[in-house]
């Protein structure tokens, strides 16, 4: 119901969101994290291999085009990497998500407003504490170039993986710091791990 990890037929809330409250409304996530994503992700982030985005991306698309019209989403926001990292990788896959996600729903794209200002370790290093405490500070919003896109209150974070929602926490939090209203996301895939 708000981080759309599995649960059993019987739960309505995953152990996370039950004993839990978050920076963001709710979330969509495409598919489970399993042996087969982490390679789809894997090839996007490490091989570069850029071709299945599209298709991806018009799934994503596909089972969530209700949701973003019922959270009235008025802006798609990617998730940033640290400037460092972009320059290793060459590439932000968040980005390239969000970017076509915001094109074929016909909603905002906004890159330049969220960064990431402190460089972090890599989030599958650390138990959901560390995870927590990896982040925390470690996003920035510049509040006058949000205001030069006009209202910008209904904001759809884009990232690959959810994990223990850290990272879509902070950017969450950080975002309504700066004026945005409400704070959504979607992202490929998701782990049922907490």
């Amino acid at each position: 119901m708000i981080c759309s990890k599995p649960v059993s037929k019987d739960e309505v809330y995953c152990r996370d969101c039950a004993r839990t409250s978050h920076g963001y409304e709710c979330g969509y996530a495409m598919w489970s994290y399993n042996r087969i994503t982490e390679g789809i992700v894997a090839d996007i982030k490490y091989r570069r291999s850029l071709s299945g985005i599209e298709f991806m991306v018009s799934e994503l698309v596909y089972r969530s085009a209700d949701l973003i019209r019922l959270w009235n989403v008025n802006a798609v926001v990617p998730v940033p990497l640290h400037r460092k990292k972009l320059k290793q990788r060459g590439f932000n896959q968040a980005g390239i998500i969000g970017e076509h996600y915001a094109a074929k729903l016909g909603i905002c794209y906004i890159d330049d407003v969220l960064y990431r200002i402190r460089y972090t370790m890599p989030q599958k290093l650390f138990d959901d504490t560390g995870r927590k405490n990896n982040l925390q500070g470690a996003f920035r919003v510049d509040e006058e170039k949000l205001a030069s896109y006009g209202k910008a209150e209904n904001v759809v974070l884009v990232d690959d993986i959810y994990t223990s929602g850290s990272t879509i926490n902070e950017c969450s939090m950080a975002l309504k710091e700066a004026g945005v209203k409400k704070v959504y996301f979607v992202c490929l895939c998701i782990g049922d791990g907490y």
